[in-house]
């Protein structure tokens, strides 16, 4: 349908009417395996921008842009599209253009590790959000909510809420990843292996190939992992390859690179090999970007797959590093698993 509306707009020969049509599509289609479409479609709509010349047109256009560009990881031009639109959200006043831009700053702040201040950002929006009338602001709050307690170690506070929203929104699959997930941060690793068998059950398919879908196999591939679930890792694996070069992101929360979740179903498989030089790319990639978050939940799934089968030396490196990212910027769900393996291997040497 989407590649039905762009020839009809192309035939009609307004650019107006192409943009818009282009726009909307970049939206309809939106899955990790359409990526490099979507990429066509967004240089297109950059350049009947420049035709058109309208602040609404180039909002929307700078929007898809923005999104296209965390995907492929080209942070430098998802920044400066997101500055653009900061700046025409600020300059028209209008309401959702300046909710979408404020979530989506909150996201990219809590993906670069900063969670507190990503949380107020994210309270700020909600705020214009719900002035606005906007009947996704509440679940857009929720997800930085979620993630940042996830990630702070206090899951716990979230659960409840966490739950709910499964209940209350079954087209989401990715909650019910989230929910999972969040079970085996606060020590209820049977329930969140339950969720896991429930899913790899269907063979994951109850994931929709929409927006949410690359975060809900991050999310379960997190979960095979904390569990030890092999079977669930091996479909995993298959699914997630084909988007390795991708980062996790759905419009409104940020989860690290493609490659991270590689590395974790990898060494959850055995495959040692191939594990570590997924967790050398996504420690490196994500400390070069600065996503502190995401560099600690690689360098404490490095240190330990590592001290799972034995090298104690290595494995202590890395936890050193994921234990001062945790301790530094507030990540208490890496922080216990960290000091264990420091802890674990300064008993077995004497302490030395």
């Amino acid at each position: 349908m989407a590649k039905e509306a762009i020839a009809l707009a192309r035939q009609v020969g307004d650019p107006r009417t192409l943009a818009t049509v282009l726009e909307d599509s970049c939206y309809a289609i939106w899955a990790p395996d359409t990526l490099a479409k979507r990429a066509e479609l967004v240089r297109e709509l950059m350049a009947v921008v420049v035709q058109v010349k309208d602040l609404h047109v180039e909002y929307f256009a700078r929007l898809r842009e923005t999104n296209i560009a965390m995907e492929l990881c080209d942070f430098a031009r998802a920044d400066a599209a997101l500055e653009r639109i900061q700046a025409i959200a600020e300059q028209t006043r209008q309401p959702t253009r300046r909710w979408n831009t404020g979530f989506i700053a909150a996201a990219v702040c809590c993906m670069r590790g900063e969670l507190e201040a990503g949380e107020r950002l994210a309270e700020q929006a909600l705020q214009i959000g719900q002035e606005g009338g906007e009947p996704d602001a509440a679940m857009a709050y929720g997800a930085t909510l979620i993630m940042n307690r996830m990630y702070q170690g206090r899951g716990a506070e979230v659960v409840a809420l966490l739950e709910q929203t499964v209940a209350n929104v079954p087209g989401v699959a990715a909650w019910e990843a989230a929910l999972g997930l969040t079970y085996c941060f606060i020590d209820r690793r049977p329930d969140g292996a339950e969720v896991l068998v429930r899913a790899a059950g269907q063979h994951f398919e109850h994931l929709r190939h929409d927006q949410f879908r690359m975060c809900g196999l991050a999310l379960y591939a997190d979960t095979a992992a904390r569990t030890g679930s092999v079977e669930a890792a091996a479909m995993l694996y298959e699914l997630l390859d084909p988007y390795a070069d991708q980062f996790v992101w759905t419009g409104a929360t940020g989860f690290g690179h493609a490659r991270m979740y590689l590395a974790l179903l990898a060494a959850t498989l055995g495959r040692h090999e191939r594990a570590d030089a997924h967790f050398a790319f996504a420690c490196a990639f994500h400390h070069q970007h600065s996503l502190r978050v995401w560099e600690a939940r690689s360098e404490l799934g490095w240190a330990e797959a590592l001290a799972d089968r034995g090298e104690t030396e290595r494995a202590r490196e890395h936890a050193a590093r994921a234990l001062e990212l945790a301790r530094e910027h507030g990540y208490g769900a890496f922080e216990p698993g960290a000091a264990a393996i420091l802890t674990s291997h300064a008993s077995s040497s004497g302490g030395r």
